[in-house]
């Protein structure tokens, strides 16, 4: 069914989020006004030049009678489509303009994949496969996982760091004393506790790139005193970067290449996992998950992880799933805790 002709609705690149459409199509931009965005004058194009790249998306789904979102909704939630900050109805104007003919996945009440995967919510994905590893089976989940297909996502975002590359751990003392440089290092598989990359008895050297970030991911009381050593590759080392996940792109990705985006949402998650500090009233089975991920990526020949810290921001951390390319260097620093900042935000409040 046809629809009401729609004002001119002009498009930039800002309107779009993890993944664009620009380059899958040959229109040249004009100088104007973006319909959405309120960022002066830009490159933009005209809401329908996105028309084909946009059907290559829609072709991904079909209607349901099943409970589900709706397509403006859906492709937000698998892909990121458009920038974070739109609302879902700007969304659902902006797939408008697109097919301003009308379009019949805009019309449905639900969409899902045409593949007929059983994921049927990728929002979920990791709270699923958590649940199952923590309750059904701790080794060998039945969720939607492949191997091969989580291993070719891992691909597209592995870097390596060159010999000579500084990074820094800490310990705190718990006399107030030097901790002595042989005990700077991974602990021994005896007394590692589980952490969220490593299972128990399983060491792993967790490092930070910068010193604040060390000190910050440390989280020492006033008072307290910890040493930091520097630590330096002495070999080219290849690591999975969680800090940067190179984003799934929908614009002519093919049907039998829809389901990277269950692994592609798997390590997006497991980047915010390895971001939360270790809590102290946790019993370990919550690690679980992230465990059996980064079991995998060091499985494959990779030999660490590279993610994000929470308690500083910027700054970045590396996970190595061994000592052999790393040495203490330098002279090691003690230092004394005189004083910290908290920041807090409200989780509930009671009359």
């Amino acid at each position: 069914m046809g629809r009401c002709s729609m004002p001119s609705f002009n498009t930039c690149a800002s309107c779009f989020g993890d993944a664009s459409p620009i380059g899958y199509q040959t229109e040249e931009p004009q100088v104007g006004a973006c319909t959405l965005c309120a960022n002066g004058t830009d490159d933009v194009w005209p809401a329908t030049a996105w028309a084909d790249p946009f059907q290559q998306v829609t072709d991904l789904y079909r209607p349901t009678d099943q409970s589900g979102s709706p397509l403006h909704v859906r492709i937000q939630d698998d892909w990121s489509l458009f920038a974070s900050h739109r609302t879902p109805q700007q969304n659902r104007s902006f797939l408008e303009a697109v097919f301003p003919d009308g379009h019949q996945l805009l019309d449905a009440v639900a969409v899902e994949p045409v593949n007929g995967t059983n994921v049927d919510n990728y929002s979920r994905v990791w709270d699923d496969f958590a649940n199952d590893l923590v309750k059904r089976n701790r080794f060998f989940p039945s969720g939607a996982i492949d191997p091969l297909v989580l291993e070719h996502v891992i691909g597209r975002s592995l870097r390596r760091i060159h010999a000579g590359t500084r990074f820094y751990r800490g310990r705190i003392s718990p006399d107030g004393s030097a901790i002595p440089r042989g005990k700077m290092g991974m602990p021994p598989a005896i007394w590692a506790t589980g952490g969220r990359a490593n299972p128990p008895g399983i060491p792993h050297l967790y490092l930070a790139f910068h010193e604040d970030t060390c000190i910050a991911e440390i989280r020492p009381s006033t008072h307290s005193t910890l040493t930091l050593a520097a630590f330096e590759t002495t070999d080219e080392v290849t690591f999975l970067d969680l800090s940067a996940i190179q984003p799934l792109n929908p614009f002519g990705l093919e049907d039998d290449e829809f389901s990277q985006l269950y692994s592609y949402k798997l390590l997006k998650r497991l980047g915010l996992e390895l971001s939360k500090p270790v809590r102290r009233s946790d019993n370990g089975v919550e690690y679980a998950a992230s465990q059996y991920i980064c079991e995998f990526v060091k499985s494959i020949g990779i030999e660490g992880i590279k993610y994000a810290s929470s308690v500083h921001p910027g700054g970045q951390n590396l996970v190595l799933f061994n000592d052999k390319k790393v040495q203490v260097t330098g002279k090691l620093t003690t230092y004394e805790i005189v004083g910290a900042t908290y920041a807090t935000k409200a989780k509930t409040t009671t009359r």
